[in-house]
């Protein structure tokens, strides 16, 4: 399982000042167990190439966090190692992204856990 840091605060100005932060700091409620997070959906992410010259699978792949074979494997109709032309679709992710349940550490209260749930 991997652990991502998160800071949790919102609607909080980088151009807060010390005081202005005191002030909505006494307007915080109670902290939760567990916040709102991502439903189980299905999804499907498509790449279009914008480069003039195309780009190299290996790029787009990077890009888009899944490995050569699996950008193959979504795009069977790819058949060389040359670059895609410019405009030319690309498929990145097709499937089911399972739910995110965020829960806070009872022993160690600014720590965030994301935990992905399927069903």
């Amino acid at each position: 399982m991997d652990y991502v840091d998160v800071d949790v605060f919102t609607g909080i100005p980088a151009s807060v000042t010390p005081e202005g932060l005191i002030e909505r700091a006494a307007a915080l409620g109670a902290p939760r167990s567990a916040v709102p997070a991502r439903l189980a959906e299905y999804d499907e992410v498509v790449h279009r190439v914008t480069a003039d010259e195309g780009e190299t699978l290996t790029a787009v792949a990077a890009r888009h966090g899944v490995s050569l074979a699996e950008l193959l494997r979504l795009n069977p109709d790819i058949t060389d190692t040359r670059r895609p032309a410019k405009g030319r679709a690309l498929r990145v992710f097709r499937g089911v992204r399972p739910a995110q349940l965020a829960l806070f550490s009872p022993r160690v209260p600014d720590t965030l856990i994301l935990t992905e749930v399927t069903t």
